[in-house]
C-alpha cells in the first residue's frame, strides 16, 4: 500500500467517524442520556 493509500484511507476513516457523530447529535442528546442513565441505573442495582 503506498503512502498516499494510507492517508487518503485515514482521511475517509475519519470523515465516518464524525458524520457518525454528527448523527448522534442530531438523533438527539436527551435520547442519549436516557440510554446512559437506564446504564448506570441498572450498575446501581
Amino acid at each position: 500500500m503506498t503512502h498516499g493509500g494510507i492517508l487518503r484511507g485515514a482521511r475517509i476513516k475519519e470523515n465516518g467517524e464524525q458524520r457518525g457523530a454528527a448523527v448522534m447529535n442530531s438523533i438527539g442528546k436527551s435520547e442519549n442520556n436516557l440510554l446512559i442513565c437506564d446504564g448506570l441505573n441498572n450498575l446501581s442495582r
